[in-house]
């Protein structure tokens, strides 16, 4: 559906999340037209960015009744451009793939830097040594 719908499995409360505040009566208004009665809430019920529709869902309801509705509220936010349609979902998994994969260079980099840390202590200990080295031959020449 494009959605996102919340509620808990035993509830036959579906909250479905709309973000937009400023379509909470058109939503309302179009689909009492369409015979689905759909509770909106929105701020100061709720945080202003956190807007809602509630649907309830009975024993009574049909198959058909519940498709009808389905059909109508995607139809309605599709219109309005609410829905989170595939190609939105494409980039929140590529952006969520891009910082794991982040995450993961990260980590090579901090293994290299540990390590180029590692051969640096090394090179100096042997100019150390071989600066000591120098130093004892060249005493020996003097």
């Amino acid at each position: 559906m494009g959605l996102h719908v919340l509620g808990d499995y035993g509830s036959p409360v579906l909250p479905i999340m709309l973000y937009h505040c400023n379509y909470l009566s058109v939503i309302s208004r179009v689909l009492y037209d369409r015979h689905i009665a759909m509770v909106v809430v929105g701020f100061p019920a709720t945080p202003l960015l956190l807007c809602r529709a509630r649907v309830c869902i009975s024993a009574a309801h049909t198959r058909e009744d519940l498709d009808y509705a389905l059909d109508a509220i995607e139809d309605v936010t599709r219109a309005l451009g609410m829905q989170y349609d595939g190609r939105q979902r494409a980039i929140a998994q590529k952006a969520q793939q891009q910082q794991q994969e982040g995450g993961q260079e990260q980590q090579e980099r901090q293994k290299h830097q540990q390590e180029g840390g590692q051969e640096r202590q090394g090179r100096q200990k042997r100019r150390r040594v071989f600066g000591l080295i120098n130093g004892m031959a060249r005493a020996k020449t003097a």
